[in-house]
């Protein structure tokens, strides 16, 4: 577990991994991060290829240096005339200004976004469980326990304030008691729609300054790929209109 955690949040909900990424992605940027090319030192013209991320090495065909295909290693020529094409799972687009740039597929770094740490306290000790991605609420532990997403009260006159430490958080669960886990060890519900109403914080009382936890580094790299995904955003943009 990492030591240098620092409070962070970004509002209650089961969504809220895709806080970050839905801000960035909707903001219309238009940069050269990101982008994959064989140097760019070189103007358009005097790019020759590209090279994946599996290392395959692919040659840009120009024509009144502009490019208008890829040749493959295996001898296949791919066409560039819709302004991007998928090439072993990963996204090339033709620039307006003649590059050719390659990016990983949105799907993918969305499938990265739902892996991202997220940091689970188990039912009663608050033990602490990391799992790639949200498992849902609550998630039944490797040890067949109820684990609640681990959350924080911001509330600034809260006593919990001074009981947390200068590395972390004091942190608490919301937890729901219509749901349990049943004889079979799935979860059970005492409703058909569980409750959503989110459980004040045991210190001051209150819940409207209960905030889910975010791993620091699920933060940090969940700007990063927003980021990746608004840059992919604007290229394909780019390319569809000048296309």
């Amino acid at each position: 577990m990492n030591d240098q955690r620092k409070t962070m949040w970004y509002g209650s909900g089961v969504g809220v991994l895709w806080c970050a990424v839905v801000g960035f992605v909707l903001l219309p940027i238009v940069c050269g991060c990101g982008a994959e090319t064989n140097g760019s030192a070189t103007t358009p013209a005097e790019q020759r290829d590209v090279k994946l991320a599996d290392g395959t090495t692919v040659i840009v065909v120009r024509e009144n240096g502009q490019p208008v295909s890829l040749a493959m290693p295996d001898g296949r020529t791919i066409s560039l005339a819709d302004g991007e094409v998928v090439v072993n799972d990963q996204l090339i687009i033709r620039s307006p200004t003649g590059r050719v740039e390659v990016h990983r597929k949105p799907n993918t770094v969305i499938d990265e976004v739902d892996q991202l740490p997220h940091l689970y306290l188990k039912e009663g000790t608050l033990e602490e469980l990391l799992t790639q991605g949200f498992r849902g609420e609550p998630h039944i532990g490797p040890d067949n326990a109820l684990y609640w997403s681990a959350r924080i009260c911001t509330n600034p006159n809260c006593d919990s304030q001074s009981m947390a430490s200068a590395e972390r958080p004091q942190l608490l669960i919301n937890r729901m008691p219509d749901i349990w886990i049943g004889d079979d060890g799935k979860l059970v519900s005492a409703n058909k729609m569980p409750s959503s109403l989110v459980s004040p914080c045991p210190v001051c009382g209150s819940a409207e300054f209960i905030r889910q936890y975010i791993l620091p580094e699920t933060a940090s790299r969940q700007a990063e790929l927003a980021d990746e995904l608004a840059h992919v955003r604007a290229a394909r943009d780019a390319a569809m209109r000048t296309n």
